[in-house]
């Protein structure tokens, strides 16, 4: 599946981070520019799914970037959601009229971006953001130990592969260590979804298990948190 692009137009660099990190959540591609004179030649060439817009922009204001995209026929469906200062009336006015799909204000409420993008690009947002990893975990299962190892993971669980078999719904007890930290983690999963057949390089194929946390300490919330640039 071709993921879909978000096109993010901003020109101060902790928003830029902030945003980037949010927008993580959508599984996107993220193009950035800060050039508000760049953003119709950049629209042109990687033809986003939507655009997020900053109004006051070097080169070129974020209203006359949006009445530009909206006048162009192959450009004029591409939704765009700008971002104005909170209690300026005058800047939302402005944005409606240059023609913008939606708009949110700064300080940005991340749920309500979410929300919007949601609903511009019909999407399913992960409600957190999945870390790849290359790590080796253990998890007892029915008494028993067992290796296996992890392909990602999020403060709300971890996808692992494994050749021994477990029943969707069985809980086990996993411990692993993320690479940022030290600490060796203690969580209690349940197996949540199956997936057949991942090739390996040994004699058969191995399974991969969608594991929830049902009990994660918060120190390991933490953790997660940091690696997934949220902290």
């Amino acid at each position: 599946m071709v993921k879909k692009k978000i096109l993010l137009v901003e020109d101060v660099n902790y928003f830029v981070e902030v945003q980037k990190r949010l927008l993580k959540r959508t599984n996107c591609d993220i193009i950035t520019t800060a050039d508000g004179s760049q953003v119709f030649d950049i629209a042109c060439k990687e033809r986003p799914d939507l655009i997020l817009l900053d109004t006051i922009l070097p080169g070129m204001n974020g209203d006359e970037c949006c009445k530009r995209l909206k006048g162009d026929p192959s450009l004029k469906q591409v939704p765009i959601i700008m971002t104005i200062l909170e209690g300026r009336e005058d800047e939302k006015e402005m944005c409606l009229k240059a023609g913008c799909d939606d708009y949110v204000t700064k300080p940005i409420n991340r749920e309500e971006l979410l929300n919007k993008i949601k609903k511009h690009l019909d999407l399913i947002v992960r409600e957190h953001v999945r870390v790849p990893m290359k790590i080796v975990a253990t998890y007892t299962f029915q008494g028993e130990e067992f290796s296996c190892k992890v392909h990602d993971v999020s403060e709300g669980g971890m996808h692992i592969i494994s050749d021994k078999s477990l029943p969707l719904n069985s809980s086990i007890l996993l411990k692993f260590v993320i690479p940022v930290s030290e600490v060796a983690l203690l969580a209690l999963g349940e197996v949540v979804r199956i997936v057949e057949n991942i090739p390996s390089t040994g004699s058969s194929p191995v399974k991969g298990y969608g594991i929830r946390f049902l009990k994660m300490p918060n120190v390991g919330k933490i953790i997660i948190a940091k690696a997934a640039g949220r902290l």
